[in-house]
């Protein structure tokens, strides 16, 4: 009863996500990619975050990244949507979300195969902030050290087009502006241009 184990054409990460949350009756979702685990205690210190009104919550992952190395192990930080407008600071395994936010926001966006996360965490930070637990508590990639090197996200050109994509539909939605967008678009070239110089 307590796991239930779907089949499903395949649609892509977006596709299969949106199948598991719209099916389950639960009041947290969590995401849990192929290739990483959570530790012992990750559920259960997000629960107490949700079971104190938060909506949404993430934690950092091993290997650590650099952006999170300077933080406190006992901080929680408050992501705002300015925030993660410049960089992605949530990792979708770390991810927990309450089914009532989830169903809200529309999930993932279907038939969009790359950074379509970034689509779901714009819409829940356009109702809340998503708090993240400032400590590894997840491990990434079976603990490799090849962080956006492998899978899907090792797809530097078409990360980059679904990054630009999450933009064009902040604009859209009226999330950001007309000059935001163009500085946002320029910035993701920018990094876009980093990445494949350091790959060739």
């Amino acid at each position: 009863d307590y796991i239930t184990l779907l089949h499903k054409d395949n649609g892509g990460a977006a596709s299969a996500r949106n199948y598991g949350a719209n099916i389950a009756k639960t009041k947290v979702l969590a995401f849990l990619d192929a290739d990483d685990m959570w530790l012992e205690d990750k559920m259960a210190l997000q629960l107490e975050l949700i079971n104190n009104n938060y909506s949404a919550a993430a934690t950092l992952y091993n290997p650590v990244p650099n952006w999170a190395r300077a933080i406190s192990k006992a901080n929680i930080l408050s992501l705002t949507f300015n925030k993660q407008l410049f960089r992605n600071h949530v990792q979708t395994s770390t991810f927990v979300v309450t089914k009532s936010l989830f169903d809200l926001v529309g999930g993932f966006p279907e038939g969009q195969t790359h950074a379509e996360e970034g689509d779901l965490y714009f819409k829940i930070l356009n109702y809340v902030n998503i708090s993240i637990i400032c400590f590894p508590l997840v491990i990434y990639g079976n603990g490799s050290n090849t962080f956006n090197l492998t899978g899907l996200s090792g797809n530097i050109v078409k990360m980059h087009k679904g990054e630009l994509l999450n933009l064009k539909r902040l604009k859209s939605r009226l999330q950001i502006g007309q000059s935001k967008y163009i500085s946002l678009c320029i910035f993701s070239y920018l990094k876009f241009a980093i990445r494949y110089c350091r790959r060739h």
